[in-house]
């Protein structure tokens, strides 16, 4: 299977390591994508270094480099290398745009994750953009909301 794994932030490194590691021990081809946010290609280039990474977008800190870079261009660079790359599945920690892509265009499953249900809008793109939407077991599980044994934050040790 060729798996994806959508990496914004370095906390979410921690999160999928040990799943990025066991689906590569079982034979599964696991591709990395990331943005150019801070020390993140650093880490994963540390952390992972037999996997291969592409780097799409920026994050600059600033709203217009979240709205534009990160966001808007973003999707639509990622829509060309996903439509190209045709992986099987995704699975990312909140990743609006690759569920975007996963959901409506691919039409193929993608599995995100958050540990912040008080982010209203994040939570609505992504109950609208995921197959499964998993939280730790903060929140209520309903037909779109999953939960796992975690705690907030705790998540990503």
């Amino acid at each position: 299977m060729k798996i994806l794994v959508d990496i914004l932030h370095s906390a979410h490194i921690n999160f999928f390591k040990n799943f990025i590691y066991k689906a590569k021990k079982d034979g599964h081809d696991v591709f990395i994508t990331t943005i150019n946010r801070g020390a993140i290609l650093n880490i994963i280039n540390k952390e992972f270094p037999n996997i291969n990474t592409k780097t799409i977008g920026k994050h600059n800190g600033n709203f217009l480099s979240i709205v534009f870079h990160a966001n808007i261009f973003r999707l639509i660079s990622l829509t060309f290398y996903l439509i190209k790359e045709r992986f099987d599945i995704a699975f990312s920690v909140g990743s609006f745009n690759v569920g975007f892509i996963f959901k409506y265009i691919l039409h193929k499953p993608n599995y995100q994750f958050d540990d912040d249900p008080e982010r209203n809008l994040n939570v609505s793109l992504e109950k609208l953009t995921s197959t499964k939407l998993f939280f730790p077991q903060i929140i209520k599980e309903d037909k779109k909301i999953h939960t796992f044994n975690s705690l907030k934050e705790w998540a990503y040790l």
